[in-house]
């Protein structure tokens, strides 16, 4: 006789998600308000990561970090949660965002006249260099996190309680999307074009995917619906 499974819900109150809107959230409001009121700022043809130079750049630099950090604890929350194998998943793909979140605002983008790299922000330092990296992994586990949803698998990978079939051609036009812009973003940052408004729509896309993820977790996880995998 086969053995009845039994529901386990989230290890901690479902609360606790929120942390995985508030890091998109912050960042969204902190990268929106320093476009609109840094001196000197050109939001369609500069990049986020410029908002890191200058006299104010400690803004935008904090901010990476500290929505970063929101959402690395986001994703210990996921993985420590119980539920079925696609919770695990989806916190390797949060954990590797949030580091590259906090490297983003750790090193900063710098300039070096005279490099031989050309960039959407000038000539490169090592440093810069590594303020790319993190900004990678960044967009890396946003689009790895969208594929996932997207496409779940086959049997072994069956779709988790929260997704539907329109939740996941959902994440696959944003999986899309996203990579779609990114590459706007690097067409157009080499001839001086709107490069900050593609990534600004990269963000907005990514930020709010990830926002309607979580009030899906949420809903499934008061209705008892995660189980373990």
């Amino acid at each position: 006789m086969r053995r009845r499974e039994r529901v386990r819900p989230f290890r901690r109150p479902s609360r606790w998600l929120s942390t995985g809107m508030a890091g998109p959230g912050l960042f969204t409001l902190g990268w929106m308000a320093a476009s609109l009121l840094v001196p000197g700022t050109h939001p369609w043809r500069q990049s986020i990561s410029f908002l890191g130079q200058g006299r104010w750049g400690w803004v935008q630099n904090d901010n990476f970090v500290a929505s970063g950090v929101l959402v690395l604890g986001f994703a210990g929350v996921l993985y420590g949660a119980g539920g079925p194998p696609a919770l695990r998943r989806l916190a390797r793909w949060q954990a590797l965002a949030a580091l590259g979140m906090v490297l983003a605002g750790l090193v900063r983008q710098q300039s070096l006249s005279g490099a031989a790299l050309a960039t959407p922000f000038g000539p490169l330092t090592a440093a810069g260099l590594g303020h790319i990296a993190g900004s990678a992994l960044v967009y890396l586990a946003a689009v790895g996190a969208c594929v996932g949803e997207g496409w779940p698998g086959g049997e072994r990978r069956a779709a988790p309680p929260w997704t539907t079939p329109a939740w996941q051609w959902w994440s696959r036009a944003i999986a899309l999307g996203l990579v779609a812009g990114l590459g706007l973003f690097l067409v157009t940052a080499a001839d001086g074009g709107l490069s900050g408004l593609w990534e600004r729509v990269v963000a907005l896309l990514a930020s709010g995917w990830m926002t309607a993820l979580v009030w899906r977790i949420q809903r499934a996880a008061d209705r008892g619906a995660v189980r373990p995998g």
